[in-house]
């Protein structure tokens, strides 16, 4: 790669990071930049997502996960819904606010790097 491109690719990948910094709620931490991402793959996956998985698949301590957790649940990032055969499991799915925000990141980022459509969520938003 050459130095022109390099610094090409830096440059599109800071202005990626500099949109991400504007409509994310990373609440300036890694760890709820580390969660809002593998929330948005779980969730363009269309993977059910149960509270204990996902308290258990970061990587994260409990005591920062929740932190971050509750924070994205009182800003209406996240929602709650039930399994229908067994109330106790209960289930994390996005809201309309926090697909609309991934389609966005998705066409800033496909705007600067790729010329495929953006990505589409199989879930059911809240």
């Amino acid at each position: 790669m050459s130095n022109v491109d390099a610094l090409t690719a830096l440059q599109k990948a800071n202005e990626l990071r500099n949109w991400c910094r504007e409509n994310f709620p990373f609440y300036e931490s890694t760890i709820a930049t580390d969660l809002v991402f593998f929330l948005a793959i779980e969730f363009v996956e269309g993977k059910p997502l149960t509270v204990k998985r996902f308290f258990t698949s970061t990587g994260h301590s409990y005591t920062a996960v929740r932190q971050h957790y509750r924070n994205l649940f009182s800003d209406g990032w996240l929602a709650h819904t039930l399994d229908g055969s067994d109330k106790r499991i209960m289930y994390i799915v996005p809201t309309t606010k926090f697909m609309k925000i991934i389609d966005s990141y998705s066409q800033a980022m496909n705007s600067l790097f790729y010329p495929h459509p953006s990505i589409a969520c199989t879930g059911t938003p809240q």
